[in-house]
């Protein structure tokens, strides 16, 4: 399976001022780093195809969407499916763990995917990995740029 994340945005400039945490509006302490356990990975991609074809056809879509999440033995929440004028569409698939967007634009021929798999027990990571090559997969761009970013 070909891997198509590109670049980490959770990276920090080395001299770049350390963000604090806020709650309920007072400003807290940084967390120690090992009290910040990555078990969760978010990645976002714009993905460029050699045609139209896939990015007007949300039954396709949909249909090729279940048994990737079926797979991976995700809870779905719910799946909203929204077609536009031009046949673009919008697919949100609200997860247990999180959720999963597409967006696509037949007349730039791309589309705009997030994915993010979270949970507070186990590691994430390589099941969020392995849908969102699934999908990118399933779209088959000839260009894609992706990042990712590491979350708790």
């Amino acid at each position: 399976m070909n891997t198509h994340i590109l670049t980490n945005t959770g990276t920090r400039k080395p001299n770049a001022q350390k963000p604090r945490k806020h709650v309920l509006g007072k400003s807290a302490p940084e967390a120690s780093p090992q009290s910040r356990l990555s078990l969760s990975r978010h990645y976002l991609a714009t993905l460029t195809l050699p045609d139209i074809k896939k990015l007007t056809d949300v039954k396709g879509f949909s249909s090729a969407l279940q048994p990737i999440l079926e797979k991976e033995s995700v809870q779905c929440l719910g799946q909203v499916n929204h077609e536009f004028p031009n046949e673009s569409f919008t697919v949100v698939v609200a997860l247990a763990e999180s959720h999963i967007s597409v967006h696509t634009w037949p007349e730039y021929r791309t589309v705009q995917l997030d994915v993010f798999l979270c949970n507070y027990i186990h590691d994430n990571k390589q099941k969020s990995e392995r849908i969102f090559n699934a999908i990118v997969e399933y779209f088959e761009p000839v260009e894609s740029d992706a990042t990712y970013i590491d979350r708790l």
